[in-house]
C-alpha cells in the first residue's frame, strides 16, 4: 500500500471511531416525558415534573437531569435505581434534604456523594457508578418527595409505566 493511500485509510478508520463513538454516547441518554398537572400531593407546594434524562457526564459520571413545572429551592427531585433483577428501589439518589447523597436502601448506607445544581426550572443530579456498585445497566425513575407524612408526589415516568433502563457501557 503506497503511502497517500496509507493515510486516507487511516483518516477513514478515524472517522468511523468518532461516528462509533458518538453513537455509543447518544445511545446512553434516556429522555422521559412525563404530563403536565398530574401530581398528586397533600397540600402545600410540590414539583410536577416535566421531563428526566439519565446520561452521562465528564470524569466518568452519571448525570440526571429533571425538569420541572416550577423549581422551589427546598423540594428537590430523587432518583429511585434498581439493578440487577431486583424488584425493589436499590438506591435513592438524595439530591436535597441534608447531604445530596446516594443510599443503599438494602443496607442502610450511604455509597456515594452527589453534586447538585439547579439551572431555572432544572435539576441536575451527578454521582459516580461505583456509588451503585459498578452496575453494566440499571433501572431508573425520577420522583418527587413533599416531606413529611405526604407520599411522593409525581413520578417521570409515571408509576404504571415502571422504570427506564439506562446502560452504562
Amino acid at each position: 500500500m503506497n503511502t497517500r493511500h496509507a493515510g486516507g485509510f487511516a483518516a477513514t478508520i478515524a472517522v468511523a471511531l468518532v461516528v462509533a463513538l458518538a453513537t455509543t454516547a447518544l445511545a446512553n441518554r434516556v429522555v422521559v416525558r412525563d404530563s403536565a398537572g398530574d401530581t398528586r400531593v397533600c397540600k402545600g407546594p410540590h414539583l410536577d415534573i416535566r421531563s428526566a434524562i439519565a446520561g452521562h457526564a465528564s470524569k466518568g459520571r452519571l448525570k440526571h437531569v429533571v425538569k420541572v413545572q416550577r423549581a422551589r429551592s427546598f423540594a428537590k427531585p430523587l432518583i429511585g435505581i434498581k439493578v440487577g433483577k431486583s424488584k425493589r428501589i436499590r438506591y435513592t439518589v438524595w439530591g436535597g434534604f441534608g447531604a445530596p447523597q446516594v443510599v443503599d436502601n438494602k443496607k442502610s448506607e450511604v455509597t456515594g456523594g452527589v453534586k447538585t445544581k439547579r439551572r431555572g426550572n432544572r435539576w441536575i443530579l451527578l454521582f459516580h457508578p461505583r456509588a451503585l456498585g459498578n452496575p453494566s445497566e440499571y433501572r431508573w425513575q425520577a420522583f418527587t418527595y413533599a416531606g413529611g407524612d405526604c407520599p411522593n408526589s409525581d413520578y417521570a415516568p409515571n408509576r404504571k409505566k415502571g422504570f427506564r433502563r439506562h446502560r452504562l457501557g
